[in-house]
Parts: C-alpha cells; structure tokens; sequence
C-alpha cells in the first residue's frame, strides 16, 4: 500500500505545473431525506506547510459513543485542505449527511508540499525533481500531527465541537482557520567547525499552529447560489466551544508536551462566536485568563467530583483525558 502511495505521490510531483481553471461548483442538491454540512475553512498565509484533514462523525448524544459499523465510521465526512498559489486557503467545504447529531472527531495535519490543488512548484531537471519529491515523501509520511476528539473507547471528550444536522436543511457550522502564534527565540550561532565563541547568535521565528473560529451568520451571503438558500433553509450551529479557546495542533519545537488548548484572550486574531441573534462583542467583552498550567490534583482527590465538575477540570486543563476517564469508569 506504501508503494503504491508513494508512486502516485511521485506520478503528482512530475506532472509539473499544468493547471486547469476550475468551474464553479454546482447548486447544492439534496438527496430524499439527508440534510447539509457546511463550513468556511481557511489556512493562514503563514500556515502552509501543512495539509489538513478534517474528519465528522455522527455520534449517539445518549452515550457520546461515535457511531460504528464493521469497524468504520457509520456515517462520516472527510475533508482535506492544502494551501492554494492561486486561490489562496480558503475553502467551503459541503458534505450531504443523514440526519442526527455529529462531532468534529479529527484534525490530522500533514506536512503539505506547499502548492496545494493541482499546482506544483517545479524548477531544475526531472531527476532533481525525482530524488527531491522521494525525500519530501520520506519526510511526510512520518510528520503528522492529529488533535483527536474521541477517547480511547470511542466516545466524545467533553470539548469537541458538537452540531446537528436535518433532513432538508443546511447545518451552517461556522468558519474555522489554521493561523499561527509567531515568537522569536535566540540560539548560539556556531562555526563552520561547530565551536560557539560564547556571544554570537540567531534569531529564528518559530510558529505555534492553533486552530481558531468565528460564527457570523453574515458569511453565509457568499454561499447564497452554492448552497441554494432559496431552496433550503439554513440551521445554524455555532460550534460553541470556541467560544473561550483556540485549539492547539502543533506547538513550538521546544515544547514536548503541549495542551490541547489555550484560553481565548484579547488580542487573538479572530472574534469570538458571533452568534446569530447577537451583535459581535468587543475585544473588550472577551473572557481573558493567563495561560497558567494548573497543578493536578491526586486522583483520590476527584473521586468526589461530580460529572459537570470534571469535565470543567479537563476543559481548563486540570487533569487529562485519562484521569477523567479513569474516574467515569470508577464512579460506573
């Protein structure tokens, strides 16, 4: 299977930079009974070495166990997202599903090779190409990075992005972006022979990858004609647990074990949820806290937490998806 991966990787790499326009989707048609996905997608300009797959699941609201049949997703969505030249990142993405209750489950991120759709950047002979595209491969294969939603035994962890979907209906979810915290670190700048005369240095930016969000219901007027709002009406479904987070999915180099999210504070690039009967709130409106890592508590100490009060303690950090699971499979 790698093999063959590998040759239509190498087959994309030597097909050079021959494009074609693309033609404009056509008006969304729903099928008897399934309803409509929707979401804005964006990659920052500075965030394009990755390629990003977004997978939703249905899941059962009474268990929060996703959906299985045969050992695959029972009923699913699957997007993948690269940085385009031309068009730039953003993307809507559409998916008929049939009714029910669903979860953003997965974002994997791929190390992308950079042009993303049908463009590639070629220069210099073909072998060169070759050995280069072999090496990328190589290095791709093994960079991935996955923020999964879903425990061990399938079910929902209490902050993945909830929604639903209706027959007849458009779910408008929202516009999701990949966007990086950018930060400057100084390093010894060494000689040709690997000696550090003790004052010389570099400065490299390094960049935190996070995923970030905003509802506004007025990004819909785009997506009049591709969604065909005249024939169906929209069911909006602000995914509100980014209402005081961003999620990370790849930190700083230096950081070996990073959260799985931080605190929404003023000055983030994108506003808070903008829900569809409220005006946007200022930057002065937004709930900030200091991105203090929490001391964890001992695991006797949760066993007379209640559920709410658990899941609040592993929303802001406090103790991790396997202590909350540990003291759900105690208390049961």
């Amino acid at each position: 299977m790698k093999s063959k991966a590998l040759f239509a990787g190498l087959c994309w790499l030597l097909c050079g930079c021959v494009t074609t326009p693309d033609k404009p989707e056509p008006p969304l048609h729903l099928s008897s009974g399934m309803g409509a996905f929707a979401m804005d997608l964006t990659i920052d300009s500075e965030a394009i070495k990755n390629r990003y797959i977004y997978t939703v699941a249905q899941y059962d609201p009474s268990t929060r166990s996703v959906l299985m049949q045969n050992g695959d997703l029972q009923s699913a969505a699957h997007f993948s997202h690269n940085f385009h030249i031309r068009e730039g990142g953003d993307e809507l993405w559409v998916a008929q599903l049939p009714p029910g209750h669903y979860a953003i489950t997965e974002i994997e991120a791929k190390l992308s090779a950079g042009a993303g759709g049908s463009e590639v950047a070629y220069a210099g002979n073909p072998l060169g190409l070759l050995v280069g595209g072999l090496a990328f491969l190589a290095i791709a294969e093994g960079s991935t990075d996955i923020l999964s939603f879903r425990d061990e035994y399938g079910r929902l962890l209490p902050d993945a992005p909830v929604f639903r979907v209706e027959a007849g209906k458009v779910s408008y979810a929202g516009h999701l972006t990949v966007d990086v915290d950018p930060r400057k670190s100084t390093y010894p700048e060494y000689d040709n022979e690997g000696q550090w005369d003790g004052r010389s240095t570099i400065t490299k930016v390094e960049n935190r990858y996070m995923a970030d969000y905003r509802y506004d219901a007025a990004d819909l007027t785009k997506h009049q004609n591709r969604l065909n709002l005249a024939a169906y009406p929209v069911l909006q479904q602000p995914l509100s647990v980014f209402a005081d987070r961003r999620f990370v999915l790849e930190d700083y180099p230096d950081v070996d074990q990073p959260p799985r999210s931080l605190p929404r504070v003023a000055g983030t690039r994108l506003a808070i949820i903008q829900t569809p009967a409220a005006s946007p709130q200022p930057a002065s409106a937004v709930r900030t806290s200091a991105p203090v890592k929490p001391v964890v508590p001992p695991d006797a100490s949760l066993r007379s937490k209640t559920k709410a009060e658990l899941q609040q303690l592993f929303l802001n950090g406090t103790i991790s998806a396997a202590q909350y699971e540990a003291v759900r499979k105690a208390a049961n």
